[in-house]
């Protein structure tokens, strides 16, 4: 069957925009900014994959599902004008293992389930994504620049055990 423009336009009816998006970050007990969802910038819904297993069979390499891992989780962050939002995730790396007094917290104190939502045009949920016991793996550096006029920025990289996915709405907040 050929391509089939009216077809085509008949059957699409737009697609899910990238802006449309809903993030956030569920800090630890006693960790709070109150605009964290605003200062969200960018950020991803998280991938997987699977590793292959491979069995060999009579000189034919049989390759099935083997370990399945989860991609680390980018959101990047506009700093406000008090730096409350890296002062958050500055204290929540502090809660995972303190410099000065050299301790570490257990990791219920520290990992929290995030969730990130794809919106529709009418800002309802299409997908839910928790990602479950995430924890800052890392906090990146935040570039200055005399000549510049752009917004200070910031990237928190995440780790986390797996997710899990929901068609629709959820609670947000984690």
């Amino acid at each position: 069957m050929g391509f089939n423009l009216d077809d085509f336009k008949a059957n699409f009816q737009g697609g899910a925009k990238s802006y449309l998006f809903y993030c956030k970050p569920n800090l630890p007990d006693g960790i709070t900014t109150e605009r964290s969802t605003y200062l969200v910038m960018t950020t991803n819904l998280p991938g997987r994959q699977f590793e292959a297993s491979i069995a060999s069979w009579q000189g034919i390499d049989f390759k099935t599902a083997g370990k399945q891992t989860y991609a680390d989780w980018d959101v990047n962050f506009r700093v406000d004008k008090n730096a409350d939002i890296r002062w958050a995730f500055e204290k929540w790396c502090d809660t995972i293992h303190n410099i000065k007094t050299n301790r570490r917290t257990l990791p219920a104190a520290y990992m929290r389930n995030q969730i990130v939502q794809l919106l529709d045009h009418a800002g309802i949920p299409i997908l839910t994504y928790t990602l479950v016991d995430a924890w800052p793996m890392t906090v990146a550096q935040i570039e200055l620049d005399y000549a510049g006029t752009d917004t200070a920025m910031f990237t928190v990289t995440f780790s986390y055990q797996y997710y899990t996915l929901e068609k629709g709405a959820t609670s947000a907040g984690g």
